[in-house]
């Protein structure tokens, strides 16, 4: 086979000094040739899936005196904005939980047919009992597909084990070319799942850190910070949700790329074109490039401050252009000044005012956090305090915007909470009425139908629910109920809407109201 040529898979970007200028190279990773023949009996393994099984790769695995601690944070195959991928390892396949899945397997098919021939006797036959030959014929089928689902099983966990051990493979090849490389890169490209938060040291005057949350879903971001003969250049805000931990994270940074692979390629390129500039004209760099980030940052804040719809069409644009380059280029990295996620642009939809002020709140109330680094420039440019003042205005000036709202938001869950309550009466009344109704049915039945009585308790209960669909009060009721139910569905997923945008402006204003506490009192 040939090993995966792929970044960070077949080699790995390189941020070099070479001729006292900062490129960037491609270093490949090693894969010695008894890899490459390991690599290759895993694909035959695959390929003669009918022959071999899982624990023929695990024999031979262990054959090859891999690591047995070997454990690593490595992303690839997957995508950076994938959710929640383990860490690569080789481990032992659990022989007794293989075999529960296949008598699992088993016992579905089993059931499954055993309801089927139930089905078939009353409704179909009507008798109360299956000859032999239809039983045989019956069970031959349920055999036969009893083996086919285990064989696809079998196949599945086959293949899926090669991928394991494939990607542990190519991780443990990867770390070993990382520790080389790192000794002769001032940056390099990494795989790394999770928070990864270094800083590369890259000339005198510039010192770059990374961002990143690879693997983990909507939360996943890809940033870079440049800090500037100290000062800490961090034009653009980026509010993060963790949420199955319920937790958000103000990130600040100097570009924020979209989380791809492929944007290490754009994220080398940037530090080597700023730092370049850096070592070549310091000054022209802080007038040009420094003060021009600061402007075009305030003139985004002012935009958002007085017509965030104009900034919200804007936002939108810039998705469906990225997307739009991405369709017909395949190459997806786009850099993120400004972003906004399928989940917000679906809200939209449903909630645009209560959209359009979390996003204004989220940016203004995020520019608080840019004011100590903001101050540090007044040396470079001063009107730099004019600015700081500008951010502290307009986040005082929402404040009352953000207290009306919470009042509308708690007056508006009070009162579909009020609405659920009635709602959930109603089908409970209608659920005692539907039952009531079956009971009837089934007393009717008792008298008139000799089959029912003496039918078992199974087999009584379908001969009742094909009769219950049938009747028209039966069906009134029960189309009554589904109908109350989904009211009840929308309005709790109503209520849960409204609570979290209220929860976020919360937690928005408690941070605006701390931000410029702390800044008038140590600036007092």
């Amino acid at each position: 086979m040939e090993i995966n040529k792929e970044l960070n898979v077949g080699y790995v970007l390189s941020l070099q000094l070479d001729n006292g200028k900062l490129v960037v190279k491609q270093i490949p990773v090693d894969y010695p040739d008894d890899i490459v023949n390991v690599m290759n009996k895993l694909d035959e393994f695959g390929e003669h899936d009918q022959i071999y099984n899982v624990f023929d790769v695990e024999r031979f695995v262990k054959q090859c005196n891999f690591e047995k601690d070997g454990n690593y944070g490595y992303c690839w195959p997957n995508e950076y904005n994938a959710a929640f991928i383990s860490r690569a390892q080789l481990h032992e396949i659990d022989k007794e939980k293989y075999n529960q899945d296949l008598e699992e397997i088993k016992k579905r098919i089993i059931e499954e047919y055993d309801n089927k021939i139930r089905e078939r006797r009353w409704v179909v036959d009507h008798y109360e009992y299956l000859s032999l030959d239809e039983k045989e014929r019956l069970k031959r089928v349920r055999d036969e597909i009893i083996e086919n689902e285990q064989t696809k099983y079998k196949r599945l966990r086959l293949n899926s084990y090669i991928s394991e051990v494939k990607r542990y493979i190519y991780a443990l090849h990867y770390d070993k070319a990382l520790q080389n490389i790192k000794s002769n890169s001032l940056m390099y490209s990494s795989d790394t799942i999770g928070w990864y938060k270094p800083y590369f040291n890259i000339t005198g005057n510039a010192r770059i850190g990374l961002r990143s949350n690879f693997c983990y879903g909507r939360s996943a971001y890809f940033d870079v910070l440049l800090n500037y003969k100290g000062i800490n250049i961090l034009p653009y805000s980026d509010l993060v949700n963790y949420y199955w931990s319920n937790m958000m994270d103000n990130l600040r940074c100097t570009r924020s790329y979209s989380p791809y692979r492929s944007n290490w390629n754009e994220v080398l390129k940037f530090v080597e074109e700023i730092c370049n500039w850096i070592e070549r004209d310091s000054d022209s760099f802080e007038k040009k490039w420094i003060i021009g980030e600061v402007e075009n940052m305030m003139e985004g804040l002012k935009t958002i401050n007085n017509n965030i719809e104009s900034y919200y069409k804007k936002l939108v644009d810039d998705k469906e252009e990225h997307k739009r380059i991405k369709e017909s280029t395949n190459l997806p990295q786009i850099v993120r000044y400004r972003w906004i996620d399928d989940r917000t642009t679906n809200q939209f939809k449903t909630y645009p005012h209560e959209t359009l002020l979390i996003i204004q709140v989220d940016k203004l109330s995020a520019a608080l956090s840019l004011l100590e680094d903001l101050v540090s420039l007044k040396n470079i440019y001063t009107p730099v305090l004019t600015h700081i003042h500008t951010i502290l205005q307009f986040n005082k000036e929402i404040l009352p915007a953000i207290r009306i709202e919470c009042e509308n938001l708690s007056r508006e869950i009070e009162a579909k909470q009020n609405e659920l309550k009635q709602i959930e009466k109603d089908i409970e009344t209608d659920e005692e009425q539907l039952l009531i109704r079956k009971n009837e049915i089934s007393a009717t039945l008792d008298v008139s139908n000799e089959e029912y009585r003496q039918s078992s308790v199974s087999d009584r209960q379908t001969i009742l629910t094909n009769i219950c669909v049938k009747d028209t009060e039966y069906k009134a009721l029960e189309g009554r109920i589904a109908n109350l139910r989904r009211q009840s569905y929308v309005t709790r997923q109503f209520i849960m809407d409204k609570e979290s945008f209220k929860s976020i402006l919360e937690v928005r204003r408690d941070f605006i109201l701390e931000r410029i506490r702390h800044w008038e009192k140590e600036n007092h």
